[in-house]
């Protein structure tokens, strides 16, 4: 329960303690007299505002390292910003010390353990994060080339090597998908991570990599469809749904008839599609870990209709943590699509 209070009170009161929180770490700055800026501090207070979000998400769940992934993100983000190095552990110390004052004596020792084991992780961890695009993935190669050219803004292009690649080179759809699509998204992630891209960029080459997928699917809506039926959908406030969408049309290709509702569907529309359908599977999906407790409470809801379906999660707060999917009611995990139809048809 001291988790769970914890978690409480940070989302009570986090933007009276995001306020706080910045108040002490500009009190203890030597600026020489110079003021600081409005919007440096509006930003400031809105990055502890992220930082408590975080926090209390997985106070919320007991799983601290949730927080700790999250911590050696922002590093390096703020490493590819040119922040001051001292930035991130200065405004752990200030989080640490409002949140002493504001919470009760109870709820002290799990967050001081959630800090505890960030400053492991940050003194433990190395800083830089190596390309997604390896040696060892079977399609290297067609990767990069599909990278540099949505780099360069040629989706046209783009679009016309994915094609060649599976109607001229026996390059599979499945193949496609994990080691060309999955694996240039997670770099564009890390290049935008690195300030070596900006977010427009970054939304460009996602768009026109589901604008690409789009040109396969005259290949894989083609089957004859089994009886078996799956939902797939991004939990209510989650925008990020490329994931989710490889998961439907792996589904589809395995012959199931796959329903998918996208990005940021409402809890209650996603229950009577459930209704309506009733579906053997729900594959669900979170990419912000702040999206993992509403997902949660969806699962609870799913399980109180009179037809329950087996629910399989994924996304990257679970492959961050191997145990949160037992945390949050699912059935099971997977980390991509290919390993998510293998759970639905062991099923």
């Amino acid at each position: 329960m001291t988790y769970q209070l914890a978690s409480d009170v940070i989302r009570i009161r986090q933007e009276r303690l995001a306020e706080d929180i910045v108040r002490r770490y500009f009190s203890g700055q030597d600026r020489d007299g110079a003021p600081f800026e409005p919007s440096e501090h509006s930003k400031s207070i809105r990055d502890a505002g992220y930082h408590l979000t975080y926090l209390a998400e997985a106070l919320a769940l007991q799983d601290l390292a949730l927080f700790s992934e999250y911590i050696l993100w922002v590093r390096s983000l703020f490493e590819a910003l040119q922040f001051h190095p001292d930035l991130l552990s200065d405004t752990l110390d200030c989080t640490l010390a409002v949140l002493r004052e504001a919470l009760p004596p109870e709820a002290h020792q799990p967050v001081e353990e959630t800090m505890r084991l960030a400053r492991q992780r940050l003194q433990h961890t190395p800083s830089e994060i190596s390309s997604f695009i390896r040696a060892e993935n079977p399609q290297s190669e067609l990767a990069q080339q599909f990278l540099a050219l949505l780099l360069k803004g040629d989706q046209r292009s783009a679009g016309a090597l994915i094609l060649d690649a599976y109607q001229h080179k026996n390059v599979s759809i499945q193949d496609l998908y994990l080691h060309v699509f999955q694996v240039t998204q997670r770099e564009i992630g890390r290049l935008w991570q690195l300030s070596m891209i900006s977010v427009a960029k970054e939304h460009y080459c996602t768009a026109a990599t589901q604008l690409i997928m789009g040109q396969l699917y005259p290949f894989i809506f083609k089957g004859n469809l089994s009886d078996k039926k799956v939902i797939v959908s991004c939990a209510q406030g989650e925008l990020h749904e490329l994931g989710a969408r490889m998961v439907a049309d792996f589904f589809e290709l395995d012959g199931w008839d796959s329903h998918f509702l996208g990005a940021n569907t409402p809890s209650a529309s996603i229950l009577d599609t459930i209704r309506e359908i009733q579906p053997k599977v729900l594959a669900l999906s979170a990419t912000m870990t702040f999206h993992v407790q509403e997902l949660a409470q969806l699962i609870r809801r799913v399980k109180t209709l009179p037809s329950v379906p087996k629910i399989l999660v994924g996304g990257y707060p679970f492959n961050l943590s191997t145990t949160l999917w037992q945390k949050v009611g699912a059935d099971g995990y997977a980390a991509d699509a290919s390993l998510a139809v293998m759970a639905a048809n062991q099923w």
